[in-house]
């Protein structure tokens, strides 16, 4: 499966014309400084996302994810919401200062071999896939700008604030 998989997106890598080129000294000293750096910034965005998944919880309608343990770190914290009411929430959410995005993370059914599975199990994934709603959680945003962004959803879910 995997050769099956590789060799096309090989395929697609290769006539997209790719250049390998060397870093510079200076990039590389920058990225080496900013290594020293990663524990403080992963620390931030599971921070992040923790105060979203105890937000958000129970909130009818938007599925968020149970919990955020260990090591997971999560760059955008992926929201589910049902496929119609989800570019509302987005577009709700842009008007009130916070940007997300529909999920680029598409699923395997998509790719060549696995294009033999039932219709049934496609469309369902396809949904669930329109469904995905993802939110920066990067560590630069403030804790209280992540509980403003976590009242607007429950606002726009009909619920009070916290």
């Amino acid at each position: 499966m995997d050769s099956v998989v590789g060799d096309e997106l090989l395929e697609e890598f290769k006539n997209s014309n790719p250049r390998i080129s060397r870093m510079s000294n200076l990039r590389a000293a920058a990225g080496l400084l900013q290594l020293h750096h990663i524990d403080t910034f992963n620390e931030g965005a599971r921070r992040n996302a923790r105060i979203l998944t105890e937000e958000l919880g129970e909130v009818p309608g938007i599925g968020a994810p149970d919990t955020v343990a260990g090591d997971h770190i999560f760059v955008y914290y992926p929201l589910t919401v049902e496929p119609e009411k989800r570019d509302d929430l987005r577009h709700y959410l842009l008007k009130h200062g916070f940007d997300s995005k529909i999920s680029d993370m598409s699923d395997c059914t998509a790719l060549r071999p696995f294009q033999a599975t039932e219709e049934l199990e496609k469309s369902q994934n396809a949904r669930r896939e329109a469904s995905i709603l993802e939110i920066c959680v990067y560590p630069v945003i403030a804790q209280n700008e992540m509980r403003r962004l976590a009242r607007k959803i429950r606002a726009w879910a009909g619920l009070p604030a916290r």
